[in-house]
């Protein structure tokens, strides 16, 4: 994973936080999660929050929990639910900082979300467009046997045509 850490004086606690990756592949409308994972390398309890910036114009996000409290040696995870708005399409950057107690900014990690459209959605206009162009064959075909049928009438070789006769 990525790890980034801040070392604090003697004791106090040093965060280690991992990341499985720096890029998440989302789709828009629906929520994806990914965990932030926090290790306390110090001897002393220390209090990490995480937040998510560069997001508000084109997703929600939920952090739980929202506060994490970790003695030393000990490590745990936050969870992330990031999800996009149904009409967000792209490539989209995002941070997540991570705050002690007081604050004080301990990490700050550049992320990307690649959002991609809803797959039922372009199915279903896949399938519109299917019907569509059967219908369009369709009609093409019965104007084609009608104007076939037309000639037909208009060719009987035993009708004279004009008024006039052959023989």
């Amino acid at each position: 994973g990525l790890d980034g850490s801040q070392s604090g004086d003697g004791g106090e606690a040093q965060v280690v936080l991992s990341l499985g990756t720096k890029d998440i592949d989302a789709v828009a409308g629906e929520s994806s999660t990914f965990t932030l994972k926090f290790a306390n390398d110090g001897t002393s309890a220390a209090t990490y929050v995480a937040t998510i910036n560069g997001i508000d114009q084109w997703a929600s996000v939920d952090v739980s929990p929202g506060v994490l409290v970790l003695d030393g040696g000990e490590t745990d995870t936050i969870t992330v639910t990031l999800t996009p708005d149904a009409d967000a399409k792209g490539d989209y950057d995002f941070s997540v900082q991570v705050l002690d107690s007081e604050g004080n900014l301990l990490d700050d990690v550049g992320m990307k979300a690649s959002v991609g459209e809803k797959e039922s959605s372009s199915s279903l206009w896949k399938i519109f467009f299917i019907i569509l162009i059967v219908l369009v064959i369709l009609i093409a075909l019965i104007v084609a046997f009608r104007r076939l049928k037309d000639e037909d009438d208009d060719d009987d070789p035993l009708e004279p045509k004009d008024g006039q006769a052959y023989y």
